[in-house]
């Protein structure tokens, strides 16, 4: 974050340096870290990548947002960003490095992990492979576009299955890359460009079958906050920013009285 600050003009940095608390003590940021969740990371990295091509520093650049590819895939979105800038540099380093964490895992590892994935990814972008799509607490706090199927469904919408979730998913896909490339074709202001790669990591998560309040929110808040950074911080500015960071902030715990004396098999697993 004091990376991401730097970039913008003194005045927003430092703002965006003093809401950083904000962030940290948000219960989205506590509870990930709590989990030991790697999406914290992640999000870090691919902003940290972005302000070394920034900085014309594409191989170290490209190895971070290479790393943050192969873990995650979602900040791949990312380098169609790149590629809609024409940033070629940073495309040739980011592929190049990529493959080589590839090799370098197929060497030490072999390539039945990647047999293993190949075989369980139709249940992973469909949600199939996800114990979560069987318990209604779950699917509750599914922050995901295609999570959205198993709301209706706990509502009693008919069609709401794994079929329909992936019809959104890709649908929302689509929608994903062309607001990518977009944003990629436009001509950024100075200080603009944090903005637009948080905001770009934010619609590549909630493609995820299934993304979690606890670190869903982490992109949003940082986004919040670097918005904030570059507006006066005039009362009404700091009442909105405060009313925006407690909406992201509610919680709703999986292990409220909400399920106590279920005996559905979902129940059963998440008490487990």
């Amino acid at each position: 974050m004091l990376v991401v600050a730097r970039l913008l003009a003194p005045a927003a940095g430092a703002r965006a340096l003093l809401f950083t608390p904000l962030v940290w003590a948000s219960l989205p940021t506590l509870s990930t870290l709590q989990k030991g969740n790697v999406q914290l990371s992640t999000v870090a990295l691919s902003m940290i990548a972005m302000v070394l091509f920034e900085r014309r520093r594409c191989a170290a650049g490209g190895a971070l947002l290479a790393f943050a590819t192969v873990s995650k895939l979602f900040p791949g979105m990312l380098v169609l960003y790149l590629v809609a800038r024409r940033d070629w540099r940073a495309v040739a380093w980011t592929a190049a490095l990529g493959g080589a964490f590839f090799l370098l895992a197929l060497w030490n590892l072999g390539w039945a992990p990647y047999d293993a994935f190949l075989h369980h990814l139709p249940g992973l972008v469909g949600g199939e492979a996800f114990p979560a799509f069987r318990s209604p607490p779950a699917m509750a706090i599914n922050m995901s576009v295609p999570g959205l199927v198993f709301k209706l469904k706990l509502f009693g919408v008919p069609g709401m299955s794994f079929g329909a979730a992936k019809v959104v998913g890709w649908v929302y896909t689509v929608v994903v890359v062309w607001a990518t490339f977009a944003a990629g074709r436009r001509s950024l202001r100075d200080g603009e460009t944090p903005h637009v790669w948080l905001a770009i990591l934010v619609l590549a998560t909630l493609r995820s079958p299934f993304l979690p309040q606890s670190y869903a929110f982490f992109p949003p808040l940082w986004l919040l906050l670097l918005l904030a950074a570059n507006l006066t911080p005039t009362p009404k500015v700091i009442s909105l920013v405060l009313f925006a960071w407690l909406a992201l902030n509610v919680s709703w715990a999986q292990d409220w009285p909400s399920t106590r004396g279920c005996s559905r098999p979902s129940c059963s697993f998440h008490r487990r």
